[in-house]
């Protein structure tokens, strides 16, 4: 599957250090491991890498960036809390989001743990009584998750977003932990890299061990294998005669978790075209290993995904497919070549029984 759910209910510090170790990572009452991300209008795989911090000692631009804001700065860590300060660093923020987000800082936040032992901390970042930065972690029993950095755009000289990930490693190297995981980053050079700075990371690979970032070679992912399938049966689909239409769907997610719902569309990407006058869909399925057609139609029984807040990136730009879709067929690009007449007469038949 490409991606997989698990309730949070729970879990242990010991079993959290576990997940994030096999590429887990905690999303707001559910845990979720996902091989890929729909933004920056394209397919991207993901790339989880972690900080081992025994040896660690930041490097001289690190130094520097603690000398001055050490100084300059008061820092505390706490239970999180939300107010009307930290809701306004969030709301400034809300435009750099990608994909989907929540309205508030309290909705991510505070959302259900169930009994799960995973211990979230916040730390501020002061500049005489003003708070200026917040970022947000978790804790296992030897490792540390970065989940979630805010800061004024006022002192973005001041470089306090990976300040306050020093901070966090700091902190982590107090509590003598073993693991900083400072989230992912993508198979292709993006605006995720930064984390890349804070140190010589491991990086997991396809067969679930962590190699040194000096002698890790990154396997072919699936981000690779879907860009230049889909590339390919652009070119197929073309020839064909077909006028076709690309799309990305990040609500694949959604078939991939459903497992109870057969008909829902749960590949990240497709082509739209017409064929006999029916709409139509071609895409790579990367678990049969094959071109695949099928129908698509609104799946308008699933509201709830009504409630989720969109990021910029989604709503301003039209390549991407924003409803939940459902399907009726579902074949081979092959046989759908084949039989094209058949497949539509018959569908044409379901529909007048």
């Amino acid at each position: 599957m490409l991606v997989q759910t698990a309730q949070i209910e729970g879990t242990t510090r010991s079993q959290y250090d576990g997940l994030l170790a096999s590429g887990w990572f905690r999303g707001t009452g559910v845990l979720y491991r996902s091989e890929l991300v729909c933004i920056d209008e394209q397919v991207f795989a993901v790339q989880h890498i972690r900080l081992p911090l025994h040896g660690f000692s930041p490097n001289k631009k690190q130094r520097k960036i603690l000398r001055t804001n050490d100084g300059m700065f008061r820092c505390t860590i706490g239970t999180p809390s939300c107010d009307d300060r930290k809701e306004e660093l969030y709301q400034g923020h809300i435009k750099k989001f990608k994909a989907f987000v929540h309205h508030t800082l309290n909705d991510m936040i505070n959302g259900p743990r169930y009994d799960a032992e995973i211990e979230t901390r916040e730390l501020c970042v002061y500049h005489g009584d003003e708070l200026v930065a917040v970022s947000y972690f978790d804790i296992g029993e030897n490792s540390m998750a970065s989940i979630l950095c805010l800061y004024d755009r006022s002192y973005s000289k001041f470089s306090l977003g990976h300040y306050t990930m020093l901070k966090e490693m700091e902190f982590a190297m107090s509590e003598s932990l073993e693991y900083y995981y400072p989230g992912y980053v993508l198979d292709m050079p993006s605006s995720f890299d930064y984390k890349l700075t804070i140190g010589k990371c491991e990086w997991l690979s396809n067969d679930r061990n962590w190699y040194p970032q000096d002698s890790f070679i990154r396997p072919i992912s699936q981000g690779d294998i879907i860009r230049g399938k889909m590339a390919e049966l652009r070119v197929r689909l073309t020839i064909l005669g077909y006028d076709i239409q690309y799309h990305i769907y990040p609500y694949f997610t959604i078939g991939q978790v459903m497992v109870d719902r057969g008909d829902l569309v749960s590949l990240p990407c497709f082509f739209s075209f017409y064929a006999h006058n029916m709409l139509v869909a071609a895409s790579y399925d990367p678990v049969l290993s094959m071109f695949v057609v099928f129908d698509i139609q609104e799946a308008d029984d699933l509201e709830f995904t009504q409630h989720l807040e969109l990021s910029d990136d989604y709503r301003e730009n039209a390549i991407y497919e924003l409803r939940v879709l459902k399907t009726n067929f579902y074949t081979s690009l092959y046989k759908f070549q084949a039989g094209t007449a058949s497949i539509f007469q018959q569908k044409e038949d379901e529909q007048y029984a």
